[in-house]
């Protein structure tokens, strides 16, 4: 339940999927991430969970990991 539920919700909509953005994570909104995770371009492993590779895939850019940060700071990338 929540924002990021709701955010979740709002990008799946603007991805072609009809639900309602209402913060609610139910049945509805879990179909629609697992067929959004499958869905080409760049599908990502189906399981449901919006986790880092999902949220990335749905705001359309790569979210930084902890692995990355620490690079960065060595300089490294």
């Amino acid at each position: 339940r929540g924002e990021n539920v709701t955010l979740c919700q709002q990008k799946l909509a603007e991805h072609g999927h009809a639900l309602a953005a209402d913060g609610i994570f139910g049945q509805i909104t879990h179909r629609a991430v697992r067929e959004f995770q499958g869905a080409p371009p760049n599908p990502v492993k189906v399981d449901g969970l919006v986790g880092k590779d999902t949220w990335s895939k749905l705001l359309g850019y790569r979210i930084a990991t902890e692995e990355d940060m620490d690079a960065r700071r060595a300089g490294v990338r």
